[in-house]
């Protein structure tokens, strides 16, 4: 059984923190949304060696930005900008602790 936390308290809770009872399921390594991640591992152009939750993170976070903060469209050249990050990256060797 997981012991009960507290996460640090935003801001506009006036310092009133809420202890952490649940936790988000665990990444199924099964997740579709991990397909075009795969395939693109199979073609060559993301190494076999990388973290796919972190490139995954990245994509994610970055539309997530765009839709709550408005700052720029989400469009297809922001689609295929990103692409080539995450392809620049993936295919960069992972770097060793």
């Amino acid at each position: 059984m997981l012991q009960q936390q507290s996460t640090p308290a935003p801001l506009w809770t006036r310092g009133r923190t809420y202890p952490r009872t649940s936790w988000p399921c665990p990444r199924s390594p099964a997740r579709a949304d991990r397909g075009p991640f795969l395939q693109a591992v199979e073609r060559g152009q993301i190494g076999a060696e990388q973290n796919l939750d972190v490139l995954m993170d990245i994509v994610f976070g970055a539309m997530w930005f765009r839709l709550l903060t408005g700052h720029d469209a989400m469009d297809e050249s922001f689609a295929d900008e990103l692409t080539q990050v995450i392809i620049t990256l993936g295919s960069a060797a992972p770097q060793r602790r």
